[in-house]
């Protein structure tokens, strides 16, 4: 059955973030991956597909318009794969949809089990909503989101349901969402979730209506004094937001079966971008020249043609508890 408890020591191993460098790849494949990136990187127009056979560094990618939904640029991008920590960008949305602003919450036992990145939580600690934020997006931390996920919902499978409900209702149409950290495989609850390039951009595009997420994931550092007595810094794990002009946040991700993956944000002269990359050994400079062929794009132009589903994301509202037939 799924895991409900913590990860043996074996399987944190190969799991938890920061995300860890995978081997070399072989001198060829290194040499195509350049040549890939670089004609990647060269301006096209916005709607030229990857020629035939043309080696990509990536399983998958999307661009998106943010403030227009349009799709730009895409690849693979409806096949639901592991999404690794950039998961948490759901389990934000999710909590912050069925907390409130100003709740507390109780810290567990499983929460404060799980596997490193963690910020340290214990059971029984009272821990307050916007430092658990912070601590998940900021640093990817694991118990953070065991702990949300109970605080929201009462169980980790509990939530795992509410996620998917409301991924129907944010329109999206490849994925399921099982655990809320991003473990997968034998460690993740149910399997772990497999979420696809254009649902995570539908995600992201949901979170950016939320300020008090936004921005979470635009700060470099940020302090506080944690329920624990101790005071905490935490370090933006988001290497882009120091290395790409306009870059605003949101998520990375890793683990040995998911690769490195990405959800980077970044705003120009009004605009405002979305790259989800999944599956990389360069997830910065795939990002970076997706966001660079996203800004290049004049703003009417028509793009590929696929337009997000509007956001539908209810953050900070009273829940009802009553389900609404055919919702």
């Amino acid at each position: 059955g799924p895991r409900l408890g913590p990860p043996t020591t074996s399987e944190r191993r190969v799991t938890y973030e920061p995300m860890l460098r995978r081997p070399s790849p072989a001198p060829v494949w290194a040499l195509l991956c350049l040549i890939a990136l670089i004609v990647f990187a060269t301006p096209a127009d916005a709607q030229t597909a990857p020629p035939p056979g043309q080696p990509w560094p990536a399983k998958a990618w999307i661009l998106v318009d943010a403030d227009t939904g349009k799709v730009l640029d895409a690849f693979n991008e409806h096949e639901a794969l592991p999404p690794a920590s950039t998961q948490k960008i759901m389990t934000a949305l999710v909590a912050a949809e069925k907390l409130s602003r100003d709740a507390t919450f109780t810290i567990g036992t499983t929460a404060a089990a799980q596997a490193a990145m963690r910020i340290g939580m214990a059971p029984g600690q009272q821990w307050p909503l916007d430092a658990a934020l912070h601590s998940l997006m900021m640093v990817s931390a694991n118990d953070a989101a065991y702990a949300l996920a109970e605080a929201a919902s009462g169980s980790v499978e509990a939530f795992a349901a509410d996620m998917n409900a409301a991924a129907a209702r944010y329109g999206m149409v490849d994925s399921r969402f099982a655990d809320p950290a991003g473990f997968d495989g034998i460690e993740g609850f149910s399997g772990g979730s497999r979420v696809s390039a254009y649902d995570l951009a539908i995600a992201a595009r949901n979170f950016l209506a939320i300020p008090e997420l936004t921005a979470i994931v635009a700060l470099r550092e940020y302090r506080f004094d944690g329920p624990d007595g101790l005071p905490h810094v935490l370090y933006n794990h988001n290497k882009l937001l120091a290395r790409y002009p306009g870059a605003t946040g949101l998520k990375t991700g890793y683990t040995s079966l998911a690769g490195s993956t990405f959800v980077g944000t970044a705003t120009r002269d009004g605009r405002r971008m979305i790259a989800v990359v999944l599956n990389t050994t360069n997830m910065y400079g795939i990002s970076a020249a997706l966001l660079d062929k996203g800004f290049a794009t004049p703003a009417d132009a028509p793009g590929l043609g696929a337009v997000l589903p509007a956001v539908r994301v209810q953050a900070f509202q009273p829940v009802k508890a009553v389900a609404v037939p055919g919702m």
